[in-house]
C-alpha cells in the first residue's frame, strides 16, 4: 500500500513538474521584458557554431524584446536557417533546436561565393561558415538575379547530383565541381581522381552509371595515377586518356 501511495505522488509530482514547465515556456515566449538567461545552448548547427549564431542574436541589443517568441523569430530570419525552436529549462537554461537550409551546391555569382538550395535559391556564404561537402557548379554565364528557376545549366547540375547521389553516395561525396562553362559537354572533377571526366549534358543517367562501373572495376588503381581524361560522350564506351 505504501509502495503505491509513493508510486502515484511521484507520478502526480511529475505531471505538476511538467505543467509548470509548460506555463513558464509559455509565459516566457509571449512576455517581453526577460532579461537574463543563465546559459543559451544550440543544437542542430553544422554550417555555423554555437558562439556564431548566438552572436547573431545581439541580445544585448535588444535589451528589452528577448522573449521566445522573439528569438525564434530573429533566428529564423537568419539566411542558413529554415525553423527554430525556443524553449526555457526551469534552471533558467535557453534551449534552441535549429534546422539550416539544405543546400545542393556552391556557386561563384558577382565575384562572391553562394550556397544554392535544391529551391534554387541562394544565400551569400558568410564568414566563419564551415565548409560542407559540396560541388561547385561552374556556368557559361554570369548570374545577376537572386533566383534562377529556369536555368537550364543549373537543372544538370542538380540532376547530375541527384543521380550520383542515388548511384554512390561516396562518389558524390568526393565531387568536387561540375564545370559547365562549355556549351557542347561538362566536366566534372572528383577528389582522388587525378583526371577530369567528360560528360554530354544529356544521357546523364546512363554516362554516370558507366562511370561508377567503371570506378568499381580493377581499372580504378590505374585511374587514380595515370589517367589524363576519362571520356563518357560515346556510346557504349569509355576513352580513356
Amino acid at each position: 500500500m505504501k509502495d503505491r501511495f509513493i508510486k502515484y505522488a511521484l507520478i502526480i509530482f511529475l505531471i505538476i513538474q511538467m505543467i509548470l514547465i509548460g506555463c513558464l515556456n509559455l509565459y516566457f515566449f509571449i512576455n517581453d521584458e526577460f532579461e537574463e538567461y543563465s546559459e543559451i545552448k544550440i543544437s542542430g548547427n553544422q554550417l555555423l557554431s554555437e558562439e556564431n549564431y548566438i552572436s547573431f542574436l545581439q541580445l544585448e541589443k535588444y535589451s528589452e524584446s528577448k522573449s521566445l517568441n522573439f528569438i525564434k523569430t530573429k533566428l529564423e530570419e537568419h539566411p542558413y536557417i529554415s525553423n527554430a525552436n525556443v524553449s526555457l529549462s526551469t534552471k533558467n537554461v535557453l534551449e534552441i533546436s535549429i534546422e539550416e537550409k539544405h543546400f545542393y551546391a556552391t556557386i561563384i555569382k558577382d565575384f562572391e561565393s553562394y550556397f544554392i538550395s535544391r529551391y534554387y535559391e541562394f544565400v551569400k556564404i558568410i564568414p566563419y561558415t564551415n565548409n560542407p561537402v559540396l560541388p561547385l557548379i561552374v556556368l557559361d554565364e554570369e548570374l545577376n538575379s537572386k533566383t534562377h528557376k529556369d536555368n537550364k545549366q543549373i537543372f544538370v547540375a542538380f540532376k547530375v547530383i541527384d543521380t550520383l547521389k542515388e548511384l554512390n553516395k561516396e562518389l558524390l561525396e568526393r565531387l568536387i565541381e561540375i564545370n559547365l562553362s562549355d556549351k557542347s559537354y561538362m566536366v566534372l572533377l572528383f577528389k582522388n581522381i587525378n583526371a577530369p571526366v567528360i560528360m554530354n549534358k544529356t544521357n546523364i543517367v546512363k554516362e554516370l552509371a558507366s562511370l561508377n562501373e567503371l570506378l568499381n572495376s580493377n581499372t580504378n588503381t590505374y585511374l587514380e595515377n595515370n589517367t589524363k581524361y576519362i571520356d563518357l560522350r560515346f556510346n557504349n564506351q569509355i576513352i580513356i586518356g
